[in-house]
């Protein structure tokens, strides 16, 4: 874990530099990476878009930076909407074992809050600081599984195509890459409206794939 905790520890502290340098133009919303701890080969790997949060917090550029790995990744843990969806899907003990981390390192309420506030000038280079981090941390860690968290987290990292429709021939899984690990992206669990049907399928692929990535 030496080779990903060094990348994270690089990657936190030119996040936090990136932030006090652009942090006005961020709208003071702050940053996180980890939604879970570095892990050896975790079974999964999640990849959400980006953290949320509408609070503001002008000081926050100024602090000492603060790591922020959890212990136990939070989709195992908290109360949030995401994290209780993929706990009914995949079980407490399987999000207990995977981790989590952000494409996008910088807060905002929604995508669309994001892509009003942000110019697109500093969205572009905001891209470019954080998708190689996280490419880079992808293949330090080697999970067996990538999960990219919406279609648009996975098509940050470059082109995807369907890889399972509903029977009505609604996309509910895509395939595509992050750096040089093969990925799938779900619909958003929370943020699209989702059949229980539907729903049931994307977490029966999810684990299906799992386990051919098992026996490989």
């Amino acid at each position: 874990m030496s080779k990903a905790f060094a990348i994270y520890s690089e990657a936190f502290a030119d996040t936090h530099a990136f932030y006090r340098e652009h942090h006005q133009g961020l709208c003071d919303r702050g940053y996180y990476l980890m939604y879970g701890p570095l892990l050896d080969a975790p079974p999964i790997l999640f990849v959400g878009y980006q953290p949320g949060g509408d609070q503001t917090d002008p000081e926050l550029h100024l602090r000492e930076p603060v790591h922020d790995l959890p212990a136990v990744s939070y989709y195992a843990t908290d109360d949030w909407k995401l994290a209780v969806v993929m706990r009914k899907l995949w079980g407490r003990e399987l999000m207990a074992a995977s981790t989590g981390l952000n494409a996008i390192f910088f807060r905002s309420p929604r995508v669309s809050v994001f892509e009003r506030e942000v110019a697109s000038p500093l969205r572009r280079r905001i891209e470019a600081h954080c998708l190689p981090i996280v490419e880079a941390l992808v293949e330090a860690m080697e999970p067996r599984l990538v999960v990219a968290i919406g279609f648009r987290t996975l098509e940050l990292f470059g082109p995807t195509l369907p890889a399972l429709s509903s029977p009505n021939g609604r996309v509910l899984v895509r395939s595509g890459r992050i750096g040089k690990h093969q990925a799938i992206g779900t619909l958003h669990l929370s943020g699209a409206r989702i059949s229980a049907v539907d729903l049931s399928a994307i977490g029966s692929f999810v684990m299906d794939n799992l386990a051919q990535a098992g026996s490989a």
